[in-house]
């Protein structure tokens, strides 16, 4: 599966954009699995990050704040676990999420660590 909504290419396009100006690496985009997706996979240094893409136009139902559930967050864990055994690594591994409100002006909020650990 792709991602083909429009909105979900925009946010992923922004995110790109951004961690590339800030020294990242991208690794994967859009990286599927059996067990669920991961929006970017990226590396900088010694971490290599799996990153949580939002967008929202507003601040309806809480907002780009409120838009990762637990079951996301699950989701996401799975997906890790699954990736890093298919790829395993010496770095260190960090979830993370970047919230992007599109309204003027357009803002990124990177929350680092959105998963503690995977069991």
């Amino acid at each position: 599966m792709r991602l083909t909504h429009p909105k979900g290419i925009k946010g992923e396009g922004i995110a790109c954009q951004y961690l590339i100006e800030n020294q990242w690496t991208i690794i994967e985009r859009n990286w599927h699995c059996k067990l669920g997706e991961i929006d970017i996979i990226a590396s900088k240094q010694d971490f290599l990050v799996f990153f949580e893409v939002k967008l929202r136009s507003s601040n309806q139902f809480g907002g780009v704040f409120m838009s990762i559930s637990p079951l996301k967050i699950k989701k996401i864990s799975n997906a890790v676990e699954y990736y890093l055994l298919k790829h395993p690594t010496t770095k260190t591994i960090r979830v993370d999420a970047l919230l992007i409100q599109e309204r003027e002006p357009l803002s990124i909020h990177h929350l680092t660590n959105i998963v503690d650990s995977w069991e």
